[in-house]
């Protein structure tokens, strides 16, 4: 039995905003995280996603974006905006906030599909948005970009399981 290590989170900071990805079931509303620099003193304006680069696209129905906690943001102090008006899946997600709403201290925990379309599965691990551009805009339009790095591993999760099985050496003979 071959024992796969899988990386179950990954993160970025991009100026006051930290970004973390907790988990490999990215639709639940827990799985995305955003959290402002206490000592920001700009509130943020925007923060975009682009998984070009690791080939992911964003589910286009913004009503599969779900929050979970939350300091004080509502739905309606977010704005979704995938980069299609076609509604068809897209690598470009933008979530607008409302003047001066995300400030300092501010956290926000959310989900919404992000899957690979030539494996037609939201089921991601957290490793596979490695490379994902974010841009965070604040109210000044001061602009930050980061890329997500993959985090810490970890040998076993609820849809790895504890490893893979080796097909060569479990086929009796």
């Amino acid at each position: 039995m071959t024992i796969a290590a899988r990386p179950w989170a990954a993160s970025t900071q991009a100026g006051p905003v930290h970004f973390n990805i907790n988990g490999d079931w990215v639709r639940w509303d827990r799985d995305f995280t955003l959290s402002v620099a206490e000592d920001s003193t700009h509130s943020v304006s925007s923060v975009s996603f682009d998984t070009t680069l690791p080939g992911l696209v964003w589910n286009p129905n913004p009503n599969r974006f779900s929050i979970g906690s939350s300091t004080d943001l509502t739905y309606e102090d977010i704005y979704v905006l995938t980069g299609t008006i076609s509604g068809a899946p897209s690598p470009e997600l933008t979530l607008f906030f409302s003047p001066g709403r995300f400030t300092a201290g501010g956290l926000l925990t959310y989900g919404l599909s992000v899957y690979d379309p030539l494996e037609g599965s939201a089921r991601d691990d957290a490793y596979r948005l490695d490379g994902t551009n974010i841009t965070v805009t604040l109210d000044n339009g001061d602009t930050y970009s980061a890329a997500i790095k993959r985090g810490p591993t970890a040998a076993h999760g609820p849809f790895t399981g504890f490893g893979l099985v080796d097909a060569q050496k479990s086929v009796f003979r």
